[in-house]
């Protein structure tokens, strides 16, 4: 599983995944931030739910790039968007599913909190940074 939220890093992480794991199936996952605890007690709700609606569909925008880079390395890509907490629920996600590994790009744009993902999966990852790559083993 790949976090994607667009940026360059993100990107990274995904045409790496299709590079080195030319046999596996891989979903790039956007995590729509939605304030939780202290911050969203002072929002109201009927102004949240259309903030995360629209967030919602630029999520959507941002997994069609995925797709279109899917596409020109000839893979298949499966795509998901979900809300909270990016760093949790890419977490959640890898550990609910049939996912084995966490490709993450160097950082994000205020989403995935990368050392945070390092530090509390269970499964193995592996950090993509241009070329290169750190493994979690």
């Amino acid at each position: 599983m790949v976090p994607y939220d667009g940026s360059p890093p993100s990107k990274n992480a995904l045409e790496y995944t299709f590079e080195k794991f030319p046999d596996v199936d891989v979903t790039a996952l956007n995590v729509v931030p939605v304030p939780e605890g202290y911050r969203e007690v002072f929002t109201d709700v009927d102004e949240r739910i259309p903030a995360v609606s629209e967030a919602e569909g630029t999520g959507r925008t941002i997994l069609d790039e995925a797709m279109d880079l899917s596409e020109a390395h000839d893979r298949e890509l499966a795509a998901e968007t979900d809300t909270g907490t990016p760093e949790h629920v890419t977490i959640e996600h890898t550990e609910d599913s049939a996912h084995d590994m966490i490709v993450i790009g160097s950082h994000g744009r205020g989403g995935v909190a990368v050392p945070r993902v390092r530090e509390r999966s269970h499964r193995p990852w592996r950090f993509a940074l241009e070329d290169l790559a750190q493994d979690s083993q």
